[in-house]
């Protein structure tokens, strides 16, 4: 028998239907693919992003005629504003209330002010009268926030209550008994989650479960091709047990609907909190956008083709009443990627993935990592890797395990003694004070104060009980720095005991983000990377290494650290001492930066935020915009000489740009320089021959300077170094034959190059006053310079804590590529001196490479 024909309003109902319905997991309920996110929907005054309610009714109307009708909202987005307008939809629109799926969640705490973002203030607002019992996952919390979203949403069921995020404070028991009681009060038809730790999620499910309760049927988590560290855990375990998958920012927040040129306000915003997609988001980005054309599809469509291709229901949501795109979302019910399209969207990505504590709503990348990790770092800015003895990332490293699986930086070898009697510990300590902590107080605001934290460290050192990681993190120092200056082996030994105990308590303090953000965990993890430059040189050389990759060792661990001053960067409540070590610390990472040629994230960017200010804020400006520079001139090569062809032209207006834009902070930095008061400048002295013979080679060309304070032969010398990256920049630019962009090259090139001289005989010029062997007489009512006799050792005749100011001005100054050999001699020559002062063997490697290299 024939079927019937489909009824015309049937059919008609039917052709209106621009999306698809799918099953939610192994539960019965049916969702639109995709689901409208309207998150963007609400009061400008809580994100700026946001559509107002007019736009936001305008999107509602379009979606609900394509057919799209879950929709996802929140309670706390725009502070309930959101919920009202969805109600206010249904009413003006008259969509009958069975008809659409809405998905709310509770969680957070709902301001009573549409402008407070609530996420950053959920402590205090927890601990005032007007919102206590009002957020969170407690019984009343649950229930309170339930009857709110239903009263602004105008209805008197939720289709699907989702947890917003895990809350540790609240009994998980409490929870699924509250979740499962609405169930019953038929206030609820389905529970789901959102984004929380695998093991969270599973706690939850086998309570309900044990219990009798109703268990989750979905899981809202970030996913994207950019982020898919849930494919590790969460999303294995949701397919196992019949969980469906409607993962938030399919699109990475707009990052993969658009070449990485063109940004929107919300992707703005994102990367300010999260930091700058990675070397491997832009290859990912690229393969999409290329896809993209290669099918005639928008960007957008690919990543969402990517994700329904995982099992996934993509939530999509808008900022803006652009019809097209909701269209184009809908679309993709149609568009399938084949597995080599798939594979290939995926390659990037899939040899560096990375872990993220989703139960923080910071939207950053990496969770913390400790200074144990054993990284290449790959010169021009190329990605760090772990090396191939890395740990099983599906198990968890237990404290013995941390204590025996990772070594120091290299094997130490040194024969059993005695251990140190409390004279020698007392010696060591000591011997760091003294040459590593105490610097005078009359330095200029850019030079770095770290010894006013060392300080309060060493009151640590001295009573905590049992030992602290600061106490353990100084005691390795100690007895390396000593262990060094000494040639004592029974030193380096305690060294070597106390640094495994004090890595193992760092791993363990990073694993708890709250911990991971005390000032004693990062101050332990900038002296365990010292302590590590300090015994290198202790263990056999290496095979050919990298100048540019042991220079970066010379300063802090710059992934871990990078992740910890985020973290802390995020915290409600600040101290002026939390300030002030993250103003110093981000120094250290910046010029580590410099020296991989990488380009900083861009809440790192802005040095205000972290308390820079006056010329030391300029100077942090031009510091920027140097790494930026060098990161955008990393790849030009030098000395082509074939022709320009048709297609290289694009090529050289971007470096007629950098070159433009280098020669633009030149000058910012010499009118910088100009305008220094009289109280911080130099004056510069010649040097008899006769006087120059008690030094040995340590005076440069018969000219020195003399400064205010060691503290201002600091900041000229950064002056310097960033003029010399700039100039850099420019020399390799112009020092190559195919980039003839200007008929005046060759007398560029020799201006360039006299530049880098110039400021190459500053600096040597710097380095004798800075190690002690010149000083200021006054002499017929003028300064002349008078030289020191050469000591057998300069540890003295200057403390470690002022010789550390030429560390990377040197490593600088050795990259550079113009700066003449003598002077690159010299200057190799003054490497060696500062590592023996400073106790830094991995200085001391980097000038022995070099000299081996140039031989």
């Amino acid at each position: 028998m024939p079927s019937p024909p489909v009824p015309a309003s049937l059919q008609s109902m039917v052709d209106a239907t621009k999306v698809e319905y799918v099953q939610l997991g192994a539960s019965g309920l049916r969702v639109s693919s995709p689901i409208l996110g309207t998150m963007g929907i609400g009061s400008k005054e809580w994100q700026g992003w946001v559509m107002e309610e007019e736009e936001g009714l305008e999107i509602l109307k379009v979606a609900w005629d394509r057919g799209l009708t879950t929709w996802d909202t929140a309670n706390v987005y725009s502070s309930g504003r959101n919920e009202e307008i969805i109600g206010k939809a249904m009413k003006k629109f008259e969509i009958p209330r069975e008809k659409l799926t809405i998905l709310a969640k509770c969680c957070g705490t709902v301001p009573e002010e549409p402008g407070v973002f609530n996420w950053p203030f959920e402590a205090q607002m927890k601990m005032s009268r007007d919102y206590v019992n009002q957020g969170g996952l407690s019984r009343s919390a649950i229930f309170k926030a339930v009857d709110a979203s239903l009263k602004r949403l105008g209805t008197d069921y939720i289709d699907l209550l989702q947890i917003h995020r895990y809350d540790d404070s609240v009994p998980p028991e409490e929870t699924m008994k509250a979740l499962n009681d609405l169930i019953q009060a038929g206030k609820v038809h389905y529970i789901g989650a959102s984004s929380m730790w695998t093991y969270q999620f599973a706690r939850m499910q086998f309570i309900a479960e044990k219990s009798g309760w109703t268990k989750f049927v979905s899981m809202q988590n970030r996913y994207n091709l950019c982020y898919r560290e849930e494919e590790r855990e969460m999303n294995k375990f949701c397919k196992e047990t019949g969980v469906g998958l409607i993962p938030w920012g399919p699109l990475a927040s707009g990052l993969l609907a658009r070449p990485m040129e063109v940004a929107s306000a919300r992707s703005q915003m994102i990367i300010a909190m999260g930091g700058a997609p990675t070397e491997a988001d832009e290859i990912i980005i690229g393969r999409v956008g290329e896809l993209a054309d290669k099918k005639g599809w928008k960007m957008s469509q690919v990543a969402l083709a990517w994700i329904r291709g995982k099992d996934c229901i993509p939530i999509v949501g808008l900022t803006s009443a652009n019809i097209q795109r909701l269209d184009e979302a809908c679309a993709v019910r149609e568009m399938r990627l084949s597995a080599d399209e798939m594979k290939y969207l995926e390659e990037p990505n899939d040899s560096d993935w990375i872990f993220l504590d989703e139960n923080q709503y910071a939207v950053g990348r990496r969770r913390p990592r400790g200074p144990n990790l054993k990284i290449t770092s790959e010169s021009h800015g190329e990605s760090r890797k772990p090396v191939s003895n890395k740990p099983n990332r599906n198990s968890k490293p237990s404290e013995s395990d941390l204590l025996t699986a990772i070594p120091p930086a290299g094997p130490l070898s040194f024969s059993i003694l005695p251990s140190l009697d409390s004279a020698q510990d007392d010696q060591a300590l000591a011997y760091y004070v003294r040459y590593h902590v105490d610097v005078p107080d009359t330095w200029p605001e850019i030079v770095d104060r770290w010894d006013n934290h060392l300080r309060h460290a060493l009151v640590d050192q001295c009573s905590s009980q049992p030992p602290s990681v600061l106490n353990l993190a100084i005691s390795a120092v100690s007895y390396a720095t000593f262990g060094r200056a000494r040639k004592n082996f029974a030193a380096f030994d305690a060294g070597s005991a106390q640094y495994s105990k004090a890595l193992a308590k760092v791993n363990l303090a990073l694993s708890d983000a709250k911990e991971a953000c005390q000032d004693e965990v990062l101050l332990a993890v900038m002296l365990l990377s010292f302590y590590e430059n300090v015994v290198l040189g202790r263990t056999p050389n290496c095979v050919g290494p990298d100048i540019e990759s042991i220079a970066v060792r010379c300063f802090a661990h710059h992934e871990g650290a990078m992740a910890m001053l985020k973290l802390r960067r995020q915290r409600d409540q600040r101290t002026n001492r939390n300030n002030e070590l993250d103003k110093l610390v981000r120094r250290q990472l910046m010029r580590t930066w410099l020296l991989r040629s990488m380009r900083p994230p861009s809440w790192f960017l802005d040095g205000s935020l972290f308390g820079e200010r006056g010329f030391a804020l300029e100077v942090d400006h031009c510091m920027i915009e140097a790494t930026k520079l060098r990161h955008q001139a990393r790849d030009v090569p030098a000395n082509r000489t074939a022709p320009v062809t048709e297609t290289q032209s694009g090529e050289e207006a971007r470096l007629q740009g950098i070159f433009a834009k280098a020669q633009t902070l030149d000058d910012v930095l010499i009118i910088w320089a100009n305008q220094r008061p009289v109280g911080d400048r130099y004056s510069m002295h010649a040097v008899q021959e006769k006087e120059r013979a008690g030094t040995g080679d340590r005076i440069f060309d018969s000219t020195v300077h003399l400064y205010p304070t060691i503290g201002h032969a600091a900041m000229w010398n950064r002056y310097r170094t960033i003029r010399l990256i700039v100039n850099d920049v420019m020399l390799r630019i112009l020092s190559s034959a195919a980039r003839r962009f200007d008929p005046d090259t060759p007398s560029l090139t020799e201006a360039v190059s006299l530049k880098i001289r110039g400021l190459a005989d500053e600096l040597c010029a710097s380095i004798p006053y800075s190690l002690g062997l010149v000083e200021a007489c006054r002499v017929g009512g003028r300064d002349i310079a008078m030289i020191k006799g050469g000591p057998a050792s300069l540890n003295m005749v200057v403390r470690a804590s002022a010789a550390s100011f030429l560390c990377w001005p040197l490593n600088e100054a050795l990259m550079v590529s113009g700066v003449p050999g003598r002077h690159q001699r010299y200057i190799r020559d003054r490497m060696l001196d500062v590592s023996e002062i400073v106790d830094d063997g991995v200085m001391a490697r980097v000038a022995l490479d070099l000299d081996s290299t140039s031989s």
